[in-house]
């Protein structure tokens, strides 16, 4: 389990640094990606990715929230879309 956790960890953080800033998750199974424009919750959600806005973790609401224990071809295609939302 500690693998699975540790490999999603480090694909998220490996094919998004360049893309979003975020800290890489250390004891997490989510990420909290700074938001780079003000449609991207809408933008995500219109290609079915769901991803959760930061004001519903706390009173930023310049980032948002991705989880990643998830089977590895979801969370390819979900580093995919979020590549093309950038």
């Amino acid at each position: 389990e500690i693998g699975f956790y540790k490999n999603n960890r480090d694909l998220i953080y490996s094919e998004l640094k360049d893309y979003y800033e975020f800290p890489k998750p250390e004891g997490a199974f989510y990420a909290f990606l700074k938001n780079p424009n003000d449609n991207i919750i809408e933008s995500a959600i219109a290609k079915n990715l769901l991803i959760v806005p930061g004001s519903a973790f706390s009173e930023k609401n310049s980032h948002f929230r991705i989880y990643f224990d998830v089977p590895l071809n979801v969370l390819e295609e979900g580093i995919k879309i979020l590549k093309k939302l950038r």
